[in-house]
């Protein structure tokens, strides 16, 4: 995935061009989700993507995550 798509994958509603041409079907805020999800508990989200190894997204949430109050 080309570090330019990887930028606007968390945006609301946005598809990658590799994704679109796919032909799978996606509104586009599924990873938008997770990213609050995971940032309303104190931790983030990170993608990293090579040729060679893939992608790999990787959530991080604190041992002491709470829900929100």
């Amino acid at each position: 995935m080309p570090s330019g798509e990887q930028q606007q994958l968390f945006q609301y509603f946005a598809r990658t061009k590799s994704a679109e041409a796919s032909g799978k079907k996606g509104w586009g805020i599924g990873l938008t989700l997770v990213k609050g999800v995971a940032e309303a508990h104190g931790g983030s989200v990170h993608v990293e993507s090579t040729p060679e190894q893939g992608t790999t997204f990787r959530v991080r949430l604190p041992g002491t995550a709470k829900p929100p109050a």
